[in-house]
Order: structure tokens, then sequence, then C-alpha cells
């Protein structure tokens, strides 16, 4: 981004095509290879999402994760399958009411 005198000159979101002016100083943001303005814009390119499946495709075999990692998960921390159904969490939602 050295040697930039106008707005024409700065990389543009691959998605919404507005200009990106961000300063980049990190490995995960790309030093300098940014494509997308927001994480929204990245998540709504198809391309990128095309890739992301692919990775997970290969990572575990399937789009949603390791299913038998989440199971064990939730039935360690919350006694079923289903968190949303456990006495654990109806017990801190129903605390969050009283204090508000």
């Amino acid at each position: 981004m050295n040697n930039i005198e106008s707005l024409d000159q700065f990389p543009r979101c691959k998605t919404c095509g507005k200009i990106i002016v961000k300063n980049v100083t990190s490995f995960r943001q790309g030093f300098g290879q940014i494509q997308y303005c927001c994480a929204k814009c990245r998540a709504n390119n198809p391309e990128y999402k095309k890739k992301f499946l692919e990775n997970r495709m290969t990572k575990f075999g399937n789009i949603f994760g390791d299913i038998k990692k989440i199971v064990t998960t939730r039935i360690s921390r919350h006694g079923r399958k289903n968190p949303k159904l456990s006495e654990s969490l109806k017990k801190a939602y129903r605390e969050r009411k009283t204090e508000i």
C-alpha cells in the first residue's frame, strides 16, 4: 500500500465493492492481502462459502464438524444431547430473568 495517491488505488471488497482502508498488522488479516471489508461480506461470498465447506469436508468428513465430539461435550456439560432442555440452562435463564 505504499505510494498510493488516489482512492482508485486502494483494494476493493470482493463482495460489496467498498474501498478497503485498513492497516493490516497480523497474520490472520493477511499482511495487505485483505479481500473483504468485513466478516459479513466474507461469509456472503460464494467463493468463500465453497472453500469453507470443502475444508470442513476434508477435515471432518461432513460440513457440520465432528458430531461425536459435539455430543460428548453436550452430555458432559449439560447431561443430555440437547442443551436447550437441560435443567442447568433452565436454572441459569430463570436467574437471569429475576436479575433483570
